[in-house]
């Protein structure tokens, strides 16, 4: 086992850093008094202190993104559950999963949504082979209520475990070569795109560059399966003094700055569907029947568009004003329509920074600037209100557009009857058939083994 915790410090340590400092040294070095504290791993604290004003952390955070010299955000609370989902075959644990979930489960990494029965959001989770991440903690027992045993499958909470989770630059995340029985690394290449705000927060990206993947963050979850590794592993993450520790406050900016829709400010509250948080690519629309399709479809053939859009919304600070003079969450959004102010939307979570507020907002379809018949799913202004004037507050400001990923692959049409893929004749719909038929056949023949 000590041969294991050198073998992952040296992947985890760049080869020109050397540990010159004892383990138990570093941790103390970063046990500072009234430092909140990860409840997964004791000694991870922030690295903001917790008096410190929120303009200032926002600042800091966003600042370090993108200098040169940085690497990763360090961040153990992203996933409270973790579970391993056990089967005879692979293929059984990919069938049940594809039941729960709006993505299509697969051997490699793949983020989805698991929504209540009309279609609404409940949680995000990501699957990788047989392990199971959900950032809600409450949707696990749910889960296991669902098994039934010819489903042939078994799901199991890996309490045991210690998370953490690492964000930045795409191009600066680092491979993780790891011993999988000890510790797994699950990699999402896409987790958001920082936003391209003129002048909004001090970051420069220069726009020259013709790469797609400038300010593109990428992230890694680490499920640290044996304890004994934990604090070797933690150890070397703290020691890098490239790597910032982020808490559940900072954590909540940065998914805000990156116009990730998150739990408990966008959504289960909200009772928005995946596809107004503009989460359409985390929805699958060419695979079988999961749990909430019935609304996805619904508010997919709607002919006057979804009801709500999540967008930035950012608006003007000025220096030197109060911190308490800041938007609330569920504050109106306003703005000038035929000599009149209307109400278009809401406020659901908010980033404040030295000269600028950056929310995010559901914004009403009434306030829609094109005609419910050219709204398209695929595009990131989807209410074609990208750079309107806005007023929250008494604070003045614009819509902004969110930059996300898209499922390039699938392209949806509306039609009165059924919702189709692209280049979908019919074979598409034999081969969900020709898998149900064969999942029944080997859930029967799991069950005639038993009785043997």
């Amino acid at each position: 086992m000590i041969f294991q915790a050198i073998y992952v410090l040296s992947c985890l340590m760049p080869i020109s850093t050397p540990l010159l400092i004892p383990p138990s040294n570093i941790i103390k070095l970063f046990q500072k008094e009234n430092f909140p504290v990860s409840p997964t791993f004791p000694h991870l604290p922030s690295s903001f202190p917790p008096d410190l004003p929120p303009s200032m952390s926002s600042e800091a955070l966003t600042s370090f993104l993108l200098q040169p010299n940085s690497n990763l955000l360090v961040h153990p609370f992203s996933f409270p559950s973790v579970a391993k989902l056990t089967s005879k075959s692979q293929s059984l644990a990919n069938d049940w999963l594809n039941g729960k979930f709006t993505h299509k489960p697969s051997l490699s990494t793949t983020r989805g949504c698991y929504l209540s029965s009309r279609g609404r959001m409940i949680s995000q989770a990501v699957t990788s082979q047989n392990i199971l991440l959900l950032e809600n903690s409450e949707v696990l027992p749910k889960l296991s209520k669902m098994i039934f045993p010819l489903d042939g499958v078994v799901l199991e909470e890996l309490t045991e475990v210690t998370v953490v989770s690492l964000y930045g630059d795409v191009r600066k995340m680092p491979t993780f070569t790891l011993d999988p029985t000890t510790t797994i690394a699950i990699n999402e290449p896409f987790f958001g795109r920082l936003p391209r705000f003129d002048s909004t927060i001090p970051i420069t990206i220069d726009l020259n560059q013709d790469s797609s993947d400038v300010g593109k963050i990428a992230a890694v979850h680490l499920i640290i399966l044996s304890p004994i590794l934990a604090e070797p592993i933690m150890t070397s993450l703290l020691s890098n003094e490239k790597n910032l520790v982020i808490g559940d406050a900072e954590f909540s900016n940065f998914q805000t700055l990156l116009g990730n829709p998150q739990l408990s400010y966008e959504y289960p509250i909200s009772r928005a569907n995946p596809l107004e948080l503009g989460l359409s690519n985390l929805v699958d629309f060419d695979k079988g029947c999961y749990l909430g399709q019935e609304g996805v479809t619904a508010i997919i053939k709607n002919k006057r568009g979804f009801p709500r859009y999540l967008y930035h919304v950012v608006l003007d600070r000025s220096v030197g004003d109060d911190e308490d003079k800041c938007v609330e969450v569920n504050e109106n959004v306003v703005r000038l329509v035929d000599g009149e102010m209307v109400i278009i939307g809401s406020i659901t979570s908010v980033l404040v920074l030295p000269k600028k507020i950056v929310c995010l907002a559901l914004i009403k379809r009434t306030a829609a600037a094109a005609p419910s018949s050219d709204l398209d799913i695929n595009q990131n202004d989807y209410f074609g209100l990208n750079d309107q004037d806005v007023s929250v507050g008494g604070l003045g400001g614009k819509l902004m557009t969110v930059d996300r990923a898209r499922n390039e692959e699938i392209v949806i049409e509306k039609t009165d009857d059924k919702i189709e893929g692209e280049g979908d004749d019919g074979g598409a719909e034999l081969e969900r058939i020709a898998k149900k038929m064969k999942m029944l056949q080997e859930r029967a023949q799991a069950l005639r083994d038993r009785k043997k």
